[in-house]
């Protein structure tokens, strides 16, 4: 008995095909992991291992099929001290310094790929091959090994990304005195050509849901916080990206925090789309964070309603960056506008305005009901308009969307250690 591992992202179009043959074409009976959405594939080899149930262990990539009888030699020549390669056949296979796959056009694509031929040349060249060279490497992928000796896989952490096979096979294993063999067995490869082109599209959707606060806030908000996200994150190319600063309010101003962040992660961190909230703001359901990157990434500008009523500028409203969801694309596309208040903004107002200007869509989720009134600077309490004839909002507003469905939840002024108990009651209802 034996495991693969065999790590794919979710919008594989080659994954069903591979197992299909792997069901096929194997001897024995394998036990089969997928590893689904591991945006390091080494890291994701390595769980693949650590999962799995017997000690023979194989690695391949979803976009390689298996020929008839493939395994069928495996149990003779497994051993914990020797990793065992094969033979990879490629319409079109690249240069690269070390073993190199064999030329044979089967289809370069699902669509056109010819089966019978590829198992047909593989009769052929099985008759005439040895049955093991002990001491020779095949391609790098697949490889076989025994679960009790196997080295961690390199990572991007550990290697340069496109020299990690390399670094593995001719470095490491080599210095810690593992050997190798080239066994009769064959695998058709799509050179990754799809599934290159699946991974960038999975990658470009990479996502944050970015937040911040500094001392002022009590440690459990932040806390309850990521609790919520967690529960209703399912998107694993989503990550929660929270910035705790130092500095008090008036040494730092949020415009400056919230152009530190964004700026790090669309630029350093390769983020698509960022979802920024308060950090007593949270999501009330799956479907809350679903909708709100997606029609970020359709490119409108959307999140929670806010009014300036300290500002008088026609009672203008605009999607706060108390919640707030933006693609870098569209971030680049407004002129990555100042965060700063002005004469007519608070934080963020400016980046409706110039959406307005071009005709951008905007779409704002509306209060629902709020708990408590909030405290003005002038002393007074009362509600926080909107425009004439909108709801009014205050501490503890829970915002809908345009069908009622509730999205998120603000609770307001957390810095004033007033009402934070609403926040702690409401996250645990929604936690229950």
């Amino acid at each position: 008995m034996y495991s693969i591992v065999i790590p794919h992202l979710s919008n594989s179009k080659y994954i069903d095909k591979c197992i299909e043959y792997i069901k096929t074409n194997s001897k024995y009976d394998p036990e089969i992991i997928q590893i689904i959405d591991e945006t390091d594939v080494y890291y994701a080899f390595n769980k693949g291992v650590y999962q799995a149930k017997y000690d023979v262990v194989v690695l391949i990539s979803d976009d390689m099929f298996v020929s008839k009888h493939w395994d069928e030699v495996f149990p003779m020549y497994v051993a914990e001290d020797t990793f065992l390669t094969m033979h990879v056949v490629e319409p079109k296979p690249g240069k690269m310094n070390g073993p190199q796959c064999i030329e044979y056009d089967c289809g370069d694509d699902l669509t056109n790929f010819d089966y019978d031929k590829f198992q047909q040349f593989v009769d052929v060249n099985k008759a005439y091959m040895p049955e093991i060279e002990f001491g020779k490497i095949g391609w790098y992928m697949p490889f076989i090994v025994h679960r009790k000796s196997f080295v961690s896989y390199p990572n991007i952490d550990k290697f340069p990304l496109y020299a990690n096979d390399v670094t593995l096979f001719h470095s490491v294993l080599p210095n810690l005195g593992y050997k190798f063999a080239l066994v009769n067995s064959f695998v058709y490869h799509f050179q990754r050509k799809s599934t290159k082109q699946l991974y960038q599209e999975k990658i470009m959707k990479k996502r944050a849901i970015f937040t911040y606060s500094n001392h002022q806030i009590e440690d459990k908000i932040p806390y309850l916080q990521k609790q919520m996200i967690a529960k209703f994150n399912k998107n694993k190319l989503c990550k929660y990206e929270y910035l705790h600063y130092k500095k008090p309010d008036g040494e730092m101003t949020p415009d400056e925090v919230i152009t530190y962040g964004l700026e790090k992660l669309f630029y350093e961190d390769n983020y698509h789309t960022v979802l920024m909230l308060d950090i007593d703001c949270v999501p009330l359901s799956e479907h809350a964070l679903e909708y709100t990157f997606q029609r970020a990434e359709e490119g409108v500008l959307i999140g929670n309603v806010q009014r300036s009523n300290h500002l008088e500028n026609g009672k203008h409203i605009y999607p706060a960056p108390s919640c707030i969801a933006l693609t870098k694309e569209m971030y680049e596309k407004l002129g990555k506008p100042s965060w700063k208040p002005n004469s007519r903004s608070d934080i963020g107002e400016e980046l409706a305005y110039e959406a307005e200007k071009q005709g951008i869509e905007i779409e704002m989720y509306m209060p629902g009901k709020y708990e408590e009134i909030p405290y003005w600077n002038t002393g007074e309490r009362k509600p926080w308009d909107l425009r004439d004839g909108d709801p009014q909002f205050g501490i503890g507003t829970t915002f809908v969307d345009k069908e009622g469905n509730e999205m998120f939840y603000h609770l307001f002024q957390s810095r004033l250690n007033v009402f934070n108990h609403l926040f702690f009651l409401k996250c645990a209802s929604v936690m229950l």
